[in-house]
């Protein structure tokens, strides 16, 4: 539902809580540039890595990602 409504062909997407990037995945194949953000260092180490995702070791209250980086936010 979100790629299909995406008029732009650039979106920055934030992931939070991104476990092991199923959904990070899913929106990088949609061509969405992803931070995938995940305290879990143990989920952390499982992420299946994208070229159109960076991974950040961080909470979802303090992810340290600029004000205004992203135009979505997800948490899958």
């Amino acid at each position: 539902m979100i790629s299909r409504n995406l008029k732009s062909s650039t979106h920055n997407l934030a992931d939070l809580a991104s476990g092991t990037g199923i959904g990070a995945n899913l929106m990088a194949e949609r061509r969405l540039d992803v931070m995938a953000v995940e305290p879990n260092r143990t989920m952390a180490a499982n992420f299946q890595i994208h070229l159109l995702i960076q991974l950040q070791q961080a909470t979802a209250e303090d992810t340290n990602l600029p004000n205004a980086s992203v135009d979505i936010v997800t948490g899958f």
